[in-house]
């Protein structure tokens, strides 16, 4: 097998493979909230919108949005900065806090009944390759729609 025969193999091995149940768990279209809301309750000091977006490497449109979606739902308040009335300050609520909470729980348990089902040398061997995949950086060259199947190359 030549080296592209190769990369389209194992693409359609690991679209098989992909834990889809897994996935599905996670919510996909509320996933980007968890993230940062869970970035904000562990940063220390002020996190400002600016902030979220070269954390997560998104625009200031989409953390705009996603900023919107949280405080709608009560898990974060926003304030102009007091040094600088034009950077956006984002602060967890309580309400965030005891939601947050409650994903990571839900999340554990979960990943309890994956170590019972899969076993734990599979999630420690799982968790190593992403790790080493992780280090390459290699999806930095990339949009960030690589990961969901597309093939479009970061100008």
């Amino acid at each position: 097998m030549d080296e592209e025969q190769k990369a389209r193999f194992y693409l359609k091995a690991m679209h098989e493979a992909w834990p889809k149940n897994f996935v599905e768990k996670i919510d996909v279209k509320s996933r980007g909230l968890w993230i940062i809301l869970h970035y904000i309750s562990v940063s220390t000091g002020e996190v400002c919108a600016g902030d979220i977006s070269k954390e997560f490497n998104v625009s200031t449109a989409r953390t705009t949005v996603v900023l919107k979606t949280l405080t709608k739902k009560g898990f974060i308040e926003t304030y102009s900065s007091a040094d600088d009335r034009r950077r956006v300050v984002v602060k967890i609520t309580e309400k965030g806090k005891s939601a947050l909470k409650k994903a990571e729980d839900e999340l554990v348990e979960f990943m309890k009944l994956l170590i019972d089902k899969v076993g734990e040398d599979d999630i420690k061997e799982f968790v190593r390759i992403f790790a080493k995949i992780n280090q390459l950086n290699i999806c930095n060259n990339y949009h960030s729609d690589c990961i969901q199947g597309g093939y479009h190359v970061r100008t």
